[in-house]
């Protein structure tokens, strides 16, 4: 009841509470309370198959553990300015991959985002439905789909440069001879150190390296570091996270 100028008001009467589905379904002339409200947020259980397909009428957050590599569909019932996350956990198989249907836009990431792999593991996916229908989908694995995917590293010619690993990673590493030709030689050359020894660099990865050269699958532990030399034409050095 609500009073009114000491009117009293039965609301109820006239809108009649809505249902969590009801709300979700954008259903009219119905009463929102905060019952209802928090009911909608308690995440909706998606079905785990080859091709997991969110109905955005039946939840606003959603849970599904994966037991195989799997594909998220375009989501059905999208309503302009909608949000929530997608909880995606691992079975205890562990390093299930998930790709996307070509509705999810990834505005604030490199690639498509990365999951946690380990058995069990939790990743959290952020979705925003936009008013042209397109969902714009964040988060990841950390430091992977939702950090840093790529820099560049430039070494003034004679020098050298690092690249640090805060945690254990894979990376790639592009050779860009700011000089615009390969020289004779030794062109460039990655050594690393290890986590028990930081100060020796004495790990060789890659030696004689020529412009454009891309020298994959670079296995760090965390704290430790590449070691990129040059010669004397300077370069950009481009290194991606895999």
């Amino acid at each position: 009841m609500i009073q009114l100028a000491g009117t009293a008001i039965a609301l109820a009467a006239t809108f009649p509470e809505a249902t969590s589905a009801e709300m979700l379904a954008n259903v009219a002339s119905r009463l929102l309370t905060v019952r209802t409200l928090w009911n909608s947020l308690v995440p909706t259980i998606l079905a785990d198959a080859a091709t997991i397909a969110p109905d955005l009428n039946t939840g606003i957050h959603f849970t599904v553990t994966l037991a195989g590599n799997r594909t998220l569909a375009a989501p059905t019932n999208g309503k302009p300015g909608q949000e929530g996350f997608i909880r995606v956990v691992q079975d205890a198989t562990g390093g299930r991959t998930l790709s996307f249907a070509a509705a999810y836009k990834f505005p604030d990431l490199a690639t498509a985002p990365s999951l946690n792999a380990g058995a069990g593991a939790v990743t959290l996916l952020r979705y925003h439905v936009s008013a042209t229908g397109e969902v714009f989908l964040s988060g990841g694995k950390p430091g992977i789909s939702g950090g840093l995917r790529q820099q560049t590293v430039n070494i003034v010619g004679g020098n050298f440069g690092f690249y640090h690993a805060a945690e254990a990673q894979t990376v790639d590493v592009v050779f860009i001879s700011l000089g615009g030709t390969n020289s004779s030689g030794g062109a460039g050359a990655i050594t690393k150190n290890t986590a028990t020894n930081r100060t020796n660099f004495a790990t060789t990865i890659a030696n004689n390296v020529q412009n454009g050269t891309v020298v994959s699958n670079i296995a760090m532990e965390a704290g430790t570091a590449l070691a990129l030399n040059n010669d004397a034409n300077g370069w950009a050095h481009v290194i991606r996270r895999t």
